[in-house]
């Protein structure tokens, strides 16, 4: 295999790992959450084993993995709805007696 042949593969699977990401979040309460967070699981588990794998080829590689790996793991934690009412949040005013 050559290193052409392996930039690519790497470069497509890192791809389709971000895609992954950016579906799984567009997809939240659709019908296709499911498929779509399954997809995601998939697709970190892959990046997963294959970001000490590309150690093998050179630094820049593994590091281009571990970083797709990153912004895959931050982003499926990561809350985008600020805007909705938290079920624990305290918003009353406190009282002027505990002052």
């Amino acid at each position: 295999m050559t290193l052409s042949m392996v930039i690519a593969i790497l470069a497509s699977l890192n791809g389709l790992g971000l895609a992954s990401t950016f579906i799984a979040r567009v997809s939240l309460g659709t019908p296709w959450q499911s498929l779509a967070h399954g997809f995601f699981i998939f697709c970190l588990l892959m990046i997963g084993v294959l970001t000490p794998l590309s150690f093998v080829w050179g630094v820049a590689y593994g590091m281009a993995c571990g970083t797709t790996l990153a912004v895959m793991a931050v982003t499926a934690v990561l809350d985008f709805e600020r805007h909705r009412e938290r079920p624990f949040a305290d918003t009353s005013p406190m009282p002027s007696s505990s002052r």
